[in-house]
């Protein structure tokens, strides 16, 4: 059984930590904060976020919890530390309010480019068939597929966000115009591979 000393100390030890404890305590900004970051998930599944702009709120969230924390580091929190941490907190719930808001939106299949898709996927087996009918040289065949590769890649880059813009599309559009335009002009041009002589390297790098 504790002695009377015992619970003495104890009950002084808890007198002094209270205080301090109060000092620190910030659960209404807390409760704000984890507020705010609900509204972030919110606008990410309702496609109110874009990925970019949820990102964004985010690190305005995280560098508001680690300007908290450093502010609760020496055991106090003061007036001053109180209010700026109001004022940034503040400032993140209108950010999210106005991202919320703005034209930009995160609309299923707006991402999505199955005509392009197609586009790509269609030249791509023209030039393997220019290369098996030989009216693709091999040095043909392989910089019409860089060009390829490039429209691909420039495609990979518009749908990271999440969206693909007017303005990327058309963008891409012209891209792969230019990618057919160049392969019916290789196509047609004087370069062949004719087959006897084709079959002739073959038998002589025999």
């Amino acid at each position: 059984m504790p002695s009377v000393k015992s619970l003495l100390v104890a009950a002084l030890l808890l007198a002094f930590a209270l205080p301090a404890l109060a000092q620190t305590a910030t659960p209404g900004l807390d409760q704000r904060i984890a507020a705010q970051e609900r509204r972030i998930e919110d606008g990410i599944k309702s496609g109110q976020l874009t990925p970019r702009e949820a990102d964004q709120l985010r690190r305005e969230l995280h560098g508001l919890r680690a300007a908290e924390a450093k502010a609760k580091a020496d055991g106090t929190l003061t007036r001053q530390e109180r209010d700026r941490l109001n004022r940034r907190l503040g400032q993140l719930e209108r950010d999210i309010g106005r991202e919320k808001r703005d034209k930009e939106r995160v609309v299923k299949g707006q991402s999505e480019t199955p005509g392009l898709d197609r586009r790509i996927g269609a030249q791509e087996r023209r030039i393997e068939r220019g290369v098996k009918s030989g009216e693709l040289t091999p040095a043909e065949a392989a910089k019409l597929r860089r060009q390829e590769a490039k429209l691909k890649e420039a495609e990979a880059r518009a749908k990271a966000d999440g969206r693909v813009t007017r303005q990327e599309r058309e963008r891409l559009d012209r891209q792969a115009g230019r990618l057919e335009r160049d392969i019916t002009r290789e196509k047609h041009d004087k370069d062949r591979v004719q087959k006897g002589k084709k079959d002739k390297r073959r038998h002589e790098d025999r």
